[in-house]
């Protein structure tokens, strides 16, 4: 019995229209920024269900390169 992957590219049949701007999207747009502001390291993911925008979350790292004084 083979148990090899037979991998192949997926590719969507049905490309998502594009996003016309709302006062929804423009106001995930903001939250997105207000995110991103003074963020060094870190994640900013953008969680969508359905083709809409649910959930945003933030992890920031702290890097410790020197010696604390």
């Amino acid at each position: 019995m083979d148990n090899s992957l037979n991998l192949r590219p997926v590719r969507a049949t049905n490309p998502p229209a594009p996003v016309e701007p709302n006062s929804e999207f423009t106001d995930w747009i903001k939250i997105v920024k207000q995110s991103l502001s003074g963020l060094q390291f870190g994640v900013v993911q953008i969680v969508v269900h359905g083709g809409r925008i649910v959930q945003i979350e933030k992890t920031e790292k702290l890097r410790v390169d020197q010696q604390i004084p």
